[in-house]
């Protein structure tokens, strides 16, 4: 799945588990509060911050990563992107909040 986020929302969410691409729309201001924001392939969600449960390998060529692209090299961000942290009621306060990626693909242009 390929999702463009393309708002400035106030609200906070929870978690985002991304698994496919999550892109911000680089011609808009967005911003987006977020108690975990997690790049990680694979459909198990969990709310672990800091902690990995993948051992992460090297990439198999052809094959694509989940990513956070904030600005691509080609369309880089000409508007705010910003992605802004919380602390949510009932997550642990040691590994969150967070932005954890692991064995993805993060980009910031």
């Amino acid at each position: 799945h390929a999702v463009t986020y393309d708002v400035a929302a106030d609200a906070v969410i929870r978690a985002v588990h991304v698994s496919g691409t999550l892109a911000f729309a680089p011609d808009r201001d967005t911003v987006l509060n977020v108690g975990l924001l997690k790049i990680q392939a694979g459909d198990r969600t969990d709310e672990n911050g800091f902690d990995c449960e993948a051992h992460a390998t090297k990439p198999t060529p052809g094959v694509p990563r989940p990513a956070l692209l904030v600005g691509t090299p080609d369309q880089p961000v000409t508007k705010s992107a910003t992605i802004r942290l919380h602390h949510v009621a009932g997550m642990d306060p040691e590994t969150c909040p967070a932005v954890v990626c692991c064995g993805g693909r993060m980009e910031f242009h």
